[in-house]
């Protein structure tokens, strides 16, 4: 109860993974975004993908910082894996793809340790990058709108609407 109520309790081994992994995936997510950004046609969405690359570096650092402070180990980087290339192994419409499917599982995965969390703090971390990733999808999404880059997805018949078609 104690980090329930507020106290200060170790780690357990399931917070102890969500932020070990979480604090990986932000780390690849991280990569894949310099790259990209570095690689982008459209100033629009390099201006976009680097923003990306500044919240992913606070995410970094509080995640890391949360493993520091329980004396864990954390996981090494792959941004030293990136290379100087401004070629663009794909089109901005597929990076911008790419990055909506990451800030997708993102924020999935986020909410999956808040559902498992029994630290306040740390619950209260997850909610907070998770609504400034939820914010910072949105615009990605809204620039991909703009570009005709996002598809209407197949949707449930409007069945109200259909009954009361005329023949």
């Amino acid at each position: 109860m104690e980090g329930l109520l507020g106290g200060k309790r170790p780690l357990s081994c399931i917070e102890i993974s969500n932020v070990f992994w979480d604090l990986k995936k932000i780390q690849l997510s991280k990569s894949i975004t310099i790259a990209f950004a570095q690689a982008a046609k459209s100033q629009e969405v390099k201006k976009y993908l680097w923003r990306g690359v500044e919240i992913y570096t606070k995410h970094i650092e509080i995640f890391e910082s949360i493993l520091s402070q329980e004396h864990l180990p954390q996981p090494k980087s792959e941004e030293s894996e990136v290379t100087h290339s401004t070629t663009a192994p794909f089109s901005d419409r597929l990076m911008m793809f790419h990055k909506s499917l990451f800030g997708s599982t993102s924020i999935g995965v986020y909410g999956s340790a808040i559902g498992t969390c029994q630290r306040i703090d740390l619950t209260m971390h997850y909610s907070r990058l998770l609504a400034e990733l939820g914010k910072y999808m949105g615009d990605g999404f809204n620039l991909m709108v703009e570009n005709k880059w996002a598809e209407q997805p197949p949707l449930a018949d409007d069945r109200e609407k259909l009954s009361t078609q005329q023949l």
